[in-house]
């Protein structure tokens, strides 16, 4: 039996049954993801750029102070070099503070030339190259100032030496031995070795025995080498030099004593022809 409306004919109405379906999922794209992306890619590509242009900027400032580096460091190089040449040609005998002052000028030098290199790698490389040029540069001019004083003091003995040996000539035994006494007491400098000194009072006191023993009488020439005193002092060639000098003299003094005697005795016949001839007269 067919079902009968209810209320007055109202029957329910049944809809037809729906299939249920996903809703739509909003996705980047859908906010704009993508224009993003697209710009941080842009952004990316524009900073590694950005880095890059730094790095080549860095770069060639490190090869700009580089290269003015090297050439600073010639013209300095080059600038002590004249000033060290100038100091040498310069210097007093002993070169007194030429180590100083050029050790001074090579510390100055550097510093100035550090303060001009703002690569701090660069100037760090720099430091060490200097730091070995200077000590270099401290040991040449050390050495050539020791160089310069031991010549000094070289010929300061020398001529002291010789300045003994000319005081003797011709004076008496007792300032001969004064002298030979002064040299072998006087005070030498302590940065000589001792044989060096040992060797320079020898020296003084040959000098001195050989100058006093020319200035002497021919025969006490003679006599003192005949004696072989000075053997030891004097070397075979200055006792060959006395020795014949000597008797040369000798030699030399007997011409001259016999000329005067035959003078003398002719002024003795002259005087005896002179007064006979004065009788003579007289008598005629």
């Amino acid at each position: 039996m067919a079902s009968q409306p209810l209320f007055g004919g109202y029957a329910p109405q049944l809809s037809p049954q729906r299939t249920a379906t996903a809703l739509p999922m909003a996705t980047p794209e859908d906010y704009g993801a993508g224009v993003g992306d697209a710009l941080m890619g842009a952004g990316g590509v524009a900073g590694r750029a950005a880095i890059e242009d730094r790095k080549l900027e860095t770069q060639r400032e490190y090869d700009r102070q580089t290269t003015d580096a090297m050439l600073r460091w010639s013209q300095l190089k080059e600038a002590y070099g004249v000033a060290d040449n100038e100091a040498r040609t310069n210097a007093v005998p002993g070169a007194a503070g030429h180590a100083k002052s050029m050790t001074d000028l090579a510390a100055k030098q550097s510093d100035e030339f550090l303060a001009t290199i703002g690569h701090e790698g660069l100037r760090q490389a720099y430091a060490g190259r200097l730091g070995e040029w200077k000590s270099e540069r401290a040991v040449q001019a050390d050495a050539f100032e020791r160089g310069s004083t031991a010549k000094l003091m070289a010929d300061q003995m020398d001529a002291s030496a010789d300045m003994i040996a000319n005081s003797v000539r011709g004076k008496p035994l007792a300032d001969y031995v004064e002298a030979i006494s002064d040299i072998e007491t006087m005070e030498v400098p302590q940065g000589i070795p001792q044989a060096a000194v040992l060797d320079w009072r020898r020296s003084a006191a040959q000098k001195a025995t050989f100058a006093w023993l020319r200035s002497q009488e021919p025969e006490f020439r003679k006599a003192m080498i005949d004696s072989h005193t000075y053997d030891t002092l004097l070397t075979s060639e200055q006792v060959e030099a006395v020795l014949s000098e000597a008797d040369s003299d000798i030699r030399r003094k007997q011409i001259d004593a016999d000329a005067a005697a035959r003078a003398a005795k002719a002024e003795d016949v002259e005087y005896v022809d002179d007064v006979l001839d004065r009788i003579n007269r007289r008598s005629e």
